[in-house]
């Protein structure tokens, strides 16, 4: 399985079992598309965990704030900002090859409607990559 290849030390499938109603305590839940949530997220976490979602709204930020000051669980965006220094060190990693990018699949630009369809027909393990060439935006001629 593609998770454990990449160091999962213990995989959930998330269509089969309600990991939140277990007896189990995760140091990181990773919520990538903030469905779960961090109400739900938090009967699982360690006292000391992280919850991480990609897609934060105000309320959770002010949430974040409130974590922080109180202590115990953690509440973080899992994007990148727009800080020069942090695309510095996502190719520093890159780079070194303790972090590599999963790529699902590689379509022609020609071929950018099945890119949109693969992607929404979901249950890719990576990322769906449209390769530019030189020629595909080129000018046409006044002819």
């Amino acid at each position: 399985m593609r998770a454990e290849e990449l160091g999962a030390d213990r995989i959930i499938d998330y269509r089969d079992q309600n990991f939140t109603r277990a007896d189990a305590t995760y140091d990181v839940v990773y919520d990538a598309f903030g469905k779960l949530g961090f109400g739900a997220a938090a009967r699982v976490l360690s006292a000391g965990g992280y919850y991480v979602t990609t897609t934060g709204t105000p309320l959770l930020a002010l949430w974040a704030v409130w974590r922080k000051l109180a202590g115990g669980r953690h509440i973080m965006l899992g994007n990148l900002r727009d800080r020069q220094e942090d695309y510095a060190d996502l190719e520093s990693l890159l780079k070194s090859g303790a972090v590599k990018p999963v790529v699902e699949k590689v379509f022609p630009f020609d071929q950018i409607k099945e890119a949109f369809a693969t992607l929404e027909a979901g249950g890719t393990v990576g990322k769906v990559v449209i390769r530019i060439g030189e020629n595909d935006f080129a000018v046409p001629s006044g002819d």
